[in-house]
């Protein structure tokens, strides 16, 4: 990055294709053409300078460039910016996070504790693909040219006018400018003052005790008797300015000053200084950026910059190769074997960071199955969709702010399911869709929450069963009957009825095991008490025994409060399940248990 201070228009900023180009004039002053690229539109400008500038400067890519006689050299010294990242295959991060408008990148496998970071946006915009450790400042400063004042006696002889050639010729000058050392600047350089030249009579060349002037026009007035007209002891001076009395326009020239310096702003490297020389496993963006390693957890402060880096270990907890993700104000990771479920989070009223096991009381469910891939969804409620090796689904209701967690399974039929992907609906609720391989062949499937439509698989039937196999059946929505598709009633159809095919499936819960005051005590549940809203009955379901159903219940869509007789024993470890395979939606608000 170049940070340029530049009041004059003097540093030609090139941003397209190339360095600017110098163009001939006929009156030698400086020209160049340079390319600058804006709004996508590559642009070309013209850059006149005034005469007597003879240094020229350009920016480009972050590096300051001044012209050399007939070419652009490189000026000061540029560190060299390599991040090692993507040059061969060896240098590949493995982890990428977007943290407070920087864009982060961490493991690769010759550096696996290393973390990158960009440079923070400026006043141009974002800059994710800028990694340079500093910035080059450069300063264009006007100044007044030394005078380099030089005063001196000479004679003119008539016959060292030449007005053929507009020059005249000075002799027996009080002052050698040939010597080394006297003159600061070429004499080529150099004005002449004096009372018989014009203002901005110029040096053409000089010997040890002549000196000529690029000028025939001197006012002298020779006297015509004499045998060698001339004037001698003529005081005369030279210097870099126009005149020795005055500055001019002329006597000005521009001074670039080039710094390279690292500001809080530019990219910045670190590696987590371990004693264990684990591999970084994830990054993950939250109020602060959470770093899992092989075998603990780290937090990186949101006010971090390149003059400001902090990475601070927070527990030895490990993570596994699945990326954590900001879930709520907490970031969800999985611990070593994805077996074990952990949230890291900052905790207010103790101000410090906690790393807690969300599966501790279902730790069944991961030691069933290790997890392959999980994602997060929102709307409508908040839930931890995770798939395991065995190719079911498990899912976490995941409400942190009141302290609600609770597991659920989907058991697929057919096929098992390999990764899972969360995006929004049209309905502002959320998608998950899954990828699911069933006898070498690869489905995606969505589950939609917001559907109104209790079958899997489904579509809007409209006389065609093409893909669909053994077990599909039809659901009449305007009626609420069923058939199988391979066999349908006459009369199942009317006119304007909506009918969807697809596949039916169960949806039960199954409760913990009720208790008593007295854990020891023998228990006998009477009555289970299921509050309902806008939904059809489901049956519930006991080990050995007949189904009981909500038979009081005489409308559907019902709410409100359904009883059913529990025909169970007594006995320690009581449990009911509640089940259904309706087309239709079955929304429970609470079950209660009443014991005797």
């Amino acid at each position: 990055d170049v940070e340029l201070d530049d009041d004059f228009d003097y540093v030609m900023i090139q941003t397209g294709p190339g360095l600017p180009e110098k163009e001939t004039t006929e009156d030698g002053h400086g020209r160049f053409s340079y390319k600058r690229i804006e709004e996508e539109t590559t642009r070309t400008y013209i850059k006149d300078y005034n005469a007597g500038i003879t240094d020229f400067w350009c920016t480009k890519d972050g590096k300051l460039y001044k012209w050399d006689v007939s070419e652009w050299k490189q000026y000061g010294q540029d560190v060299e910016i390599d991040t090692e990242l993507f040059t061969s295959e060896n240098k590949y991060p493995s982890c990428v996070a977007f943290f407070n408008n920087r864009l982060y990148f961490a493991s690769t496998a010759e550096k696996p504790q290393m973390v990158w970071a960009s440079s923070a946006p400026d006043n141009y915009g974002t800059r994710y693909n800028n990694f340079a450790t500093y910035k080059k400042f450069v300063t264009v400063n006007k100044v007044t040219k030394n005078a380099d004042l030089h005063i001196f006696t000479c004679d003119l002889l008539q016959v060292n006018i030449d007005t053929e050639n507009h020059t005249a010729t000075f002799s027996n000058l009080s002052q050698n400018f040939t010597v080394d050392g006297t003159l600061e600047e070429d004499i080529t350089s150099y004005f002449v003052s004096s009372d018989i030249l014009p203002v901005g009579t110029k040096v053409i060349a000089v010997t040890s005790d002549t000196l000529t002037v690029d000028t025939d026009e001197v006012a002298v007035v020779f006297d015509e008797e004499e045998e060698d007209p001339a004037e001698t002891n003529l005081v005369m001076s030279i210097q870099l300015w126009r005149t020795a009395d005055a500055l001019t326009a002329e006597d000005y020239t521009y001074m670039v000053v080039a710094n390279n310096c690292t500001t809080a702003d530019c990219s910045l490297f670190f590696e987590l200084a371990s004693d264990q020389n684990d591999a970084i496993k994830f990054l993950s963006s939250n109020r602060f950026l959470a770093v899992g390693t092989e075998s603990s957890i780290w937090s990186i402060d949101p006010g971090i910059n390149a003059l400001s880096i902090n990475a601070i270990m927070q527990g030895r907890y490990g993570s596994d190769d699945i990326q954590g993700q900001a879930v709520e104000t907490a970031t969800v990771y999985f611990a070593q074997g994805r077996k074990g479920i952990r949230e890291f989070y900052w905790d207010g009223e103790s101000s410090a960071f906690r790393t807690n096991n969300i599966a501790l009381l279902s730790d069944h469910i991961l030691r069933e199955s290790a997890v392959i891939d999980f994602d997060y969804m929102t709307n409508p409620y908040s839930r931890l969709i995770l798939v395991r090796e065995n190719g079911s689904i498990a899912s976490m209701l995941y409400d942190k702010t009141n302290g609600v967690m609770a597991w659920s399974r989907i058991i697929p039929g057919k096929g098992k399911v390999k990764n899972c992907a969360v995006t929004r609906g049209e309905d502002e609720n959320d998608l998950v869709f899954y990828v699911v391989e069933d006898g070498g062949r690869y489905f995606l499937e969505v589950l939609d929450y917001g559907s109104e439509v209790y079958i899997d698989s489904w579509k809007e039937y409209e006389g065609s069963i093409d893909g669909y196999t053994e077990g599909a059946m039809l659901f009449n929505f305007t009626t609420g009957k069923t058939c199988p598709y391979d066999d349908i009633p006459e009369d199942f159809i009317n006119l304007d009825d909506v009918v969807y095919i697809g596949y039916q499936y169960k949806s039960y819960i199954k409760s913990m095991p009720v208790i008593a005051g007295d854990p020891s005590k023998r228990i006998r549940i009477s009555t289970i008490l299921v509050r309902f809203l806008d939904s059809y009955l489901p049956v519930m379901k006991i080990t050995n025994l007949p189904e009981e159903g909500f038979s009081t219940i005489t409308e559907v869509p019902y709410s409100g409060i359904g009883k059913v007789t529990y025909p169970g024993v007594t006995d320690h470890d009581v449990c009911f399940e509640i089940e259904t395979d309706l087309p239709q939606a079955v929304n429970i608000l609470s079950v209660d248990a009443q014991t005797a």
